[in-house]
């Protein structure tokens, strides 16, 4: 049953504790808010007149953006969990200090109390949802925050439903208790979220903290410059101005009639105010529930943003005529109208007013709302306020005269509404000119009404490039009928839209444009008639084989590919009868066209049992042929192709082509992967490759592939494998066995501090410069060592933390490279730091050694010693060196540690083996073991293997007086003339 419960809810494995809690702390938050509200304004109204309540519009929208400004400075300092547990204490200590002087009856501490709730409630909603964007990833947030977020409908629901019996027993002023208690609560479900996820929020902390970054400044005249260049933001400017002073003028009657409403002899209950208000706020949350959850989804798809936003203020509209038409008690009418408003702003108004800013670029999309939402909001909010006070002021007009006011911007608000529609349409129109609508998700459905006529229009234009991207986007179209634009597109002068045009077609499975698609039949283009054949084929079905016949034979390969996939696919027994002969015939053709194209119809109809061809393809002589073979393999994902495919990762020409098949594989492909990632005996070059395949690939398999090879010996593989595991690790965020990997950081720093006390010990020797190449070759190699440990980091540390720091370690800049250390020094845990750190601190490489040896047992040889060493090391590159500096100082004695590496993996190893071999062994042990050898599969270690074996067969022979035949003397001659220049060197 919990699994069940927890599939349904999209929660994963090891995600159940963070999701509920996280919901358990919007439910607090939003609850502490609500109670909040509702004894401020019950205590307000009982203390002062509604003149009073006027200036609190005011000062709300005076006082609520000062603190939020000066929080913004220090935000990004610190950790957020911190940062919230030392908010919500001062929120606490201000709320135990406002009881404290509640009780001394002093009017000006309910003044204080109401502007001190909006301002804490503004920040405990703010600090959630940054806190949210830090605890989850943008895919986890798409999955997991409506259900989180059923949080705050639960606490507008449940919360108030409760208040209204609590109140009673409790009081309206002892409600600072009940919201002292909650955020008490709060704290602790913050402090355990901050242990569970302590990487996480510090690589938050590290993002807004790169070494280097200038921050950047709020600049208002920007932000203006952005809203008011364009009319589609001046509309929403408008409509916000026109909301956030309707909505206080509305909210203020509603708090003045109610005030009045429980208002006696003895004068204002407060307690029953309270009551009241906790009633209507739990009835109008059940509302924007249903609203939010059933209906606004539904409305903006089947009627359009005009409709979906007109709901509110038309509901508004209707609540004011009655109150001044007289047809319903005043307060009545403030109920209705101020439940309009709580029931539709929240829920279906503010969705759809995101939706109109969606076809607004990113980057002035985020600076325009962050203008309208933190400067015009608060100012029409204080505008709302001096309207009140000058009607119930100097004017002392009725309360009622409001709803004219009202009335009158809700008016306008509708008329902005309405002009909104062609702008959004318009700006619609030219991001789609410009392709810069962002869909983060492939699965997009467009069903909208509006978005579908800018596609009519954009398919009907003149510019290509509008219609190209039009076409595009006509391909996620349901629900509507695009055909009429799309079969005009076929005779367009572009080849390349007739043939997206015909794809459409094809898929739409319509028989009305049969006659249009049969006419490109005759097309001047190759690739068009191909799309035409593809597409009637698709659409007739089995009748097409009459018409398609003939096409079998035609002189364009691409037509003939196409007419032999569309009948194998479509045309039933007869068709894949009728076709087979066909494509064997292609397969098999001289012609190198013909035969790529039978690669590509072997791909389209992605048959599995059709393997053989595909593999006899993959072999073809040539290389673009052997590219769509391969990709005919990665779309037919046969078992049996797996291995073809993993040696093609060998070959530069068809590399890239095999990787993105064996990745099209799926997890089939990861058995194979994960065995040749660890067959020690594959040439690394190869292996090398396979990493990143099951990074692409990305699946829970493809991460335990990856942990389980590790530790594989070359360290060029190592890296590249620790570099797809921290990255597939941080994708599927998914928990490894920290413990394994932190004994193989271990390692890796004990080799690094072992080649630095290497390279210290390898001082030149006379004559030779052996020792310094060797030297030369271990500073190279350890930097990548040390790139090797920052990789293996990122699998058990957050990624982009390892990465950042990484990065700003090669810097030129010193402050640069000290802040990454500062950082590293705040991210690693104790015993680590003490082993990483001494390695990137800039400090003499002696010191360095001292920490190492302090750590580690490091051992200490003569530059001899330190060569044969190298002779049995981990790294191929290192392994060559020595070897070359054995042969160059004639080390006899290292003639054992050199002989197996005659059948390393690596060629380059073999073939610098054969050289030094040649030189450290005897001739006759030479010969013996080289001779022995098995076939040599690579060109230069073979050339060099049979150069080497007649220049010592010739010692043999001379050593021996025999006398050399003059024919093999020249022989032997042209093929010294022939060997590389380092052979004969040798």
């Amino acid at each position: 049953m919990r699994d069940w419960l927890l599939g349904a809810l999209k929660i994963r494995s090891g995600e159940a504790e963070k999701v509920l809690l996280m919901g358990l702390y919007l439910l607090l938050a939003v609850s502490t808010f609500i109670t909040g509200r509702i004894a401020r304004d019950s205590l307000f109204l009982s203390s002062f007149s509604k003149e009073h309540l006027a200036y609190m519009y005011i000062s709300v929208a005076v006082m609520v953006p000062l603190p939020a400004y000066l929080y913004a400075r220090i935000a990004d300092r610190f950790r957020r969990d911190r940062l919230i547990l030392a908010t919500l204490a001062a929120i606490i200590v201000g709320m135990v200090v406002c009881r404290a002087l509640l009780a001394s009856g002093g009017a000006w501490v309910v003044v204080v109390l109401y502007n001190f709730v909006e301002v804490f409630g503004t920040f405990l909603i703010l600090q959630f949802w940054t806190f949210a964007g830090d605890m989850f990833s943008s895919r986890e947030a798409k999955r997991l925050f409506p259900f989180i977020g059923a949080g705050a409908v639960v606490a507008s629901v449940v919360c108030v439903a409760l208040l209204s019996a609590v109140v009673k027993v409790l009081g309206t002023e002892n409600l600072l208790f009940l919201q002292m208690a909650m955020l008490g609560l709060a704290a602790g479900v913050v402090a355990r979220l901050g242990r569970l996820e302590r990487a996480r929020l510090t690589d938050a902390v590290m993002q807004s903290h790169r070494p280097g970054q200038r921050r950047t400044k709020f600049q208002v005249k920007s932000q203006v410059h952005d809203v008011f260049a364009s009319k589609h933001l001046k509309i929403i400017a408008g409509m916000t101005v026109a909301t956030f002073i309707t909505v206080p003028l509305i909210d203020y009657q509603f708090k003045v009639l109610a005030k009045e409403a429980f208002t006696g002899a003895s004068g204002v209950d407060t307690d029953a105010l309270s009551s009241f208000m906790a009633a209507f706020s739990a009835l109008t949350g059940i509302i924007a529930a249903v609203m939010q959850l059933g209906l606004t989804g539904r409305i903006l798809e089947r009627f359009g943003v005009v409709a979906s936003l007109a709901v509110l203020p038309a509901t508004l509209l209707l609540g004011m005529a009655g109150m001044i038409a007289g047809v319903a008690n005043a307060f009545h009418a403030a109920i209705f109208t101020k439940g309009a408003e709580n029931a539709f702003r929240y829920s279906i108004y503010d969705a759809t007013m995101q939706v109109i800013y969606t076809p607004v670029p990113g980057h002035v999309r985020g600076r325009a709302k962050t203008f309208i939402d933190g400067i015009v909001k608060p100012i029409a909010g204080g505008v709302a306020g001096a309207a009140m006070v000058a009607i119930v002021g100097p004017l002392k007009l009725p309360i009622t005269s409001l709803a004219f006011v009202a009335a009158a911007l809700t008016a306008l608000w509708l008329v902005l509404i309405l002009l909104i529609r062609r702008e959004y349409v318009t700006q619609l129109l030219a991001t789609l000119r410009r392709r810069r609508l962002d869909f983060s998700e492939g699965t997009l459905v467009i069903s909208d009404e509006a978005t579908v006529a800018v596609l009519r229009r954009a398919l009907n234009s003149g510019n290509t490039s509008e219609v190209r991207n039009a076409v595009e986007l006509a391909r996620r179209v349901v629900n509507h009928d695009l055909t009429p634009e799309v079969v005009r597109l076929l005779a367009h002068e572009d080849a390349d839209l007739r043939v997206r045009a015909l794809e459409i077609l094809g898929r739409s499975s319509s028989l009305a444009a049969n006659d249009q698609i049969l006419a490109r039949f005759d097309d001047s283009d190759a690739e068009v008639r191909a799309a035409a054949v593809r597409a009637f084929c698709a659409v007739v079905g089995e009748p097409a084989l009459r018409v398609v016949k003939p096409h079998l034979g035609s002189d364009a390969p691409a037509v003939r590919g196409a007419a032999v996939a569309s009948l194998i696919r479509h045309g039933g027994l007869e068709g894949i009868l009728l076709s087979a002969e066909h494509l064997k015939e292609m397969q098999t053709s001289p012609d190198e066209q013909v035969r790529y194209e039978a690669a590509n119809v072997l791909r389209d109809i992605g048959v599995r049992s059709f393997y053989q061809p595909v593999g006899a393809l993959m072999r073809d002589k040539s290389a673009r042929v052997q590219n769509a073979a391969v990709a005919a393999a990665g779309a037919m994902q046969s078992p049996e192709l797996v291995p073809s495919l993993v040696y093609k990762l060998a070959q530069r020409d068809t590399a890239r082509a095999a990787a993105q098949a064996l990745a099209a594989y799926g997890d089939a492909a990861v058995e194979v992967l994960g065995k040749v990632l660890a067959q020690e005996r594959e040439e690394p070059a190869l292996r090398r490759q396979v990493p990143r395949i099951l990074e692409r690939i990305g699946t829970t398999r493809c991460l335990d592939a990856l942990l389980q090879n590790l530790a594989v010996r070359d360290p060029d593989t190592r890296r590249e494998t620790a570099r797809a595991a921290g990255r597939l690790r941080d994708k599927l965020q998914r928990r490894v066995d920290e413990a394994k990997v932190r004994t193989l950081v271990d390692e890796e720093v004990r080799e690094h501090y072992q080649n630095l006390a290497a390279l210290d010990d390898l001082q030149p020797i006379a004559g030779s410069e052996g020792p310094n190449l060797l030297r030369d070759a271990i500073e190279e190699r350890l930097a990548r060592s040390l790139d090797r440990i920052f990789r293996l980091l990122s699998i058990i540390y957050p990624l982009k933390a390892m990465e950042l720091i990484h990065a700003n370690l090669k810097s030129a800049q010193v402050t640069t490279r000290a802040n990454a250390v500062e950082v590293l020094d705040n991210v690693l845990e104790p015993d680590e730091k003490k082993r990483v750190l001494p390695l990137v601190e800039e400090q003499p490489r002696q010191r360095v050694l001292a920490r190492g040896a302090e750590i580690y047992q490091l051992e200490r040889k003569s530059a001899p010693e330190w060569i044969a060493d190298y002779l049995v090391s981990r790294d191929p590159w290192l392994v060559v060196v020595a070897l070359h500096v054995a042969g160059e100082l004639g080390l006899m004695h290292l003639a054992d540690r050199v002989a197996p590496h005659l059948t390393h993996a690596d060629p380059i190893v073999r073939e610098t083996a054969l050289r030094t071999f040649a030189v450290v062994a005897k001739p006759h042990e030479f010969v013996e073991r080289v001779g022995a050898l098995d076939e040599e599969s690579h060109a230069a270690p073979r050339t060099m293997r049979a150069w080497l074996l007649h220049e010592a067969e010739r010692v043999l022979a001379a050593s021996n007086g025999a006398q050399v035949d003059p024919d093999a003397a020249s022989a032997d001659a042209a093929g010294a003339d022939a060997a590389p220049p380092t052979a004969r060197a040798s």
